[in-house]
């Protein structure tokens, strides 16, 4: 089969194919290109993804949540709720990924994404320890209450 027309690369020996932009795409010793639907037909599975490839998905996901969130930041909704921060530090080198604040409730939320199927023990006690950063730290001594909402976006959507 021609390159340019492959969609994926099996690993013959493995009996796995890899997507372009994999780094075992085109690359092991025992392999063919061949369109997917030719990989599943001849009896091959998709490779799982890595660590790697959620890190990445982590990644452009937090960009197009930015992207398409910073427009708001310093605006206050009718509800009352201010977008103040998005993807921005609070204080040390953390950057929070929303920071919420209602004046009216008194009440400061930080909504974090987590791009996977569950919320690993480590990425909630980060988000919960945002109540520690300065300006957070500011906003709890005013009387403010803190809300941790972490929200999981299995596949990279929400």
């Amino acid at each position: 089969m021609d390159r340019l027309q492959a969609c994926v690369w099996v690993n013959t020996k493995s009996g796995v194919y890899h997507a372009e932009g994999s780094p075992f795409f085109g690359v092991t010793k025992q392999g063919s290109y061949m369109t997917q639907a030719q990989a599943d037909a001849a009896g091959y599975r998709a490779a799982k993804p890595s660590n790697l490839d959620a890190a990445r998905l982590g990644t452009a996901e937090h960009a197009r949540m930015t992207a398409e969130l910073r427009q708001f930041e310093g605006i206050k909704l009718d509800n009352g709720w201010e977008l103040r921060k998005v993807e921005r530090t609070v204080g040390s080198r953390k950057r929070i990924d929303q920071l919420w604040v209602h004046d009216g409730l008194r009440k400061v939320a930080v909504t974090d994404y987590f791009t996977g199927r569950v919320e690993l023990l480590e990425h909630f006690t980060k988000g919960m320890n945002y109540q520690f950063e300065s300006e957070v730290q500011a906003l709890l001594k005013m009387g403010y209450s803190y809300d941790y909402n972490p929200v999981v976006m299995p596949g990279g959507k929400p």
